[in-house]
């Protein structure tokens, strides 16, 4: 998500260089990327960096991390699982032993701890992109023109019970 914000910031410097106008930046995300859209929206270092989304197939929840509070619990207990990573070891921030475990062990230990993890990654609270969950933030979130749009192979059901007319 980090990455994505510096793109922004970059996109709203030079837009202008480019003929696009820096208060008209349109953000778009299918699936994985719907979901990186709307937690653009709730993030306070995404604001001001676009003026209007479009978000297909995907929304913060089904993108947010909800077995954990914050990426410290999450982090520092699959180092202690994993590892043996103490959680002085890991306030230390010397991670080359921690770096040297993983980087030994074989996916077939870790992978049982992500079989949860559909998409392959998770939007986790930490305190600085995403500061709380999405329902605190909501207040304080910027009232922006949205499209929201799903793609009929991801909601099948949905579409078995309206027909395209139904939908703009």
């Amino acid at each position: 998500m980090l990455d994505q914000v510096e793109a922004m910031k970059f996109v709203q410097e030079e837009i202008s260089n480019f003929g696009g106008d820096p208060n008209k930046i349109t953000i778009f995300g299918e699936s994985a990327g719907g979901g990186s859209v709307s937690a653009h929206t709730y993030s306070p270092l995404s604001r001001g960096l676009f003026q209007q989304m479009i978000a297909e197939s995907g929304a913060v929840w089904t993108s947010l991390d909800h077995t954990s509070t914050d990426i410290y619990y999450l982090s520092a207990s699959r180092a202690q699982v994993l590892c043996n990573f103490s959680k002085e070891m890991w306030n230390s921030m010397n991670y080359t032993l921690l770096e040297t475990c993983l980087m030994d062990m074989e996916y077939k230990k870790w992978l049982p701890l992500e079989q949860h993890n559909v998409i392959g990654w998770k939007i986790v609270l930490d305190g600085y992109f995403m500061p709380d969950w999405p329902k605190n933030l909501a207040k304080d979130r910027p009232n922006l023109p949205v499209i929201v749009g799903m793609y009929q192979a991801f909601f099948d059901s949905t579409f078995k019970i309206s027909k395209n007319s139904d939908f703009l």
